[in-house]
């Protein structure tokens, strides 16, 4: 019977160790979305194992039999982990690799995640929360949890679990001013190229609130 062989590129979003050194890897891929694939005695295989790693361009080989998905080859194409330099960096690329695989669907290509990915392991060079903010808007947005904003012109309340906003505050709702709100559109319509230009325009309180916003949007989804 021929086995039917899947060759994409892809993320490493969790590595999960098995009996046998064996491990189970989910990936975000350019072809197929996220996917899970068993590694037969990676830890055995120095090959396999000097290549795999969390921040690399993955190049993928995977072979399908039936309803599995087994990994044969595997080849680093870039190493984006000398970008995330220092504690807090390295914190916030693990939280990005667990929020994707919290909020990506199984096997459903995403292509804007995949390529969110690669801006967020390059924009280091800006203030963190800048970045967190930009990722967690995206992420949010692309996998249809966070709503427009933009039908509205002031300052509203919303509530982190239904997402519906209202003029007057109700229980549970978080306060966004005017301006925080056009800002969080601004995050949600804009690419990771001009983000230099703008992010000195912003308000340390005003990103502070956008950040304890989102997070706490994420941890109620």
């Amino acid at each position: 019977m021929t086995v039917r062989t899947i060759t994409t590129n892809g993320w490493l979003l969790q590595k999960v160790p098995l009996a046998n050194d064996d491990c189970l890897l989910t990936f975000l891929t350019e072809g197929h979305g996220k996917i899970k694939v068993f590694a037969s005695k990676l830890q055995r295989s120095k090959v396999k194992a000097a290549e795999l790693d969390y921040f690399r361009w993955l190049e993928l080989e995977i072979a399908r039999p039936k309803n599995s998905l087994k990994l044969r080859k595997i080849r680093a194409l870039n190493d984006y982990s000398p970008y995330l330099r220092g504690y807090d960096q390295m914190r916030f690329g693990f939280d990005v690799l667990g929020f994707t695989a919290q909020f990506c669907p199984e096997e459903k290509e995403m292509p804007d995640m995949v390529q969110l990915l690669h801006e967020v392991w390059t924009l280091q060079s800006l203030p963190l929360k800048i970045i967190e903010i930009y990722f967690y808007t995206k992420l949010l947005w692309f996998s249809g949890v966070l709503p427009r904003f933009d039908s509205v012109r002031s300052d509203l309340y919303v509530h982190p679990v239904t997402l519906m906003f209202t003029l007057e505050n109700q229980e549970g709702a978080l306060a966004l001013t005017n301006q925080q709100r056009q800002m969080l559109e601004w995050f949600r319509r804009s690419d990771a190229t001009l983000l230099v230009d703008i992010c000195e325009k912003f308000t340390e309180h005003d990103l502070v609130v956008l950040q304890a916003f989102l997070v706490t949007v994420i941890k109620n989804h």
